[in-house]
């Protein structure tokens, strides 16, 4: 798994509920960062993300201690953890 220096991660959050604005984010980040987006895993916690995550080819995660609750999430039928904590469990068993 390569990852970014972690200072570069912070100035591409985005409190924004326009997921057109968030895909240019993603879309940025991934280009500044020479990412495969097929490779990339974009961790939200809303449905939106959901949307951002597949406009450009990466892997939706969701995280259900976040804007929406569990049972809106469960219709987006991607992975859903518990807390952003959970994911060291996902990246070790991939």
């Amino acid at each position: 798994i390569r990852r970014p220096p972690r200072s570069t991660l912070f100035p591409y959050t985005t409190l924004s509920r326009s997921a057109a604005s968030k895909v240019d984010v993603a879309k940025d980040y991934i280009k500044n960062n020479n990412l495969n987006p097929n490779e990339t895993i974009f961790i939200g916690d809303t449905l939106h993300d959901v949307l951002v995550a597949k406009s450009i080819n990466a892997t939706p995660i969701l995280v259900d201690c976040g804007h929406q609750a569990r049972d809106i999430l469960d219709s987006a039928n991607v992975k859903i953890l518990h807390s952003i904590a959970d994911m060291k469990e996902v990246l070790e068993n991939d």
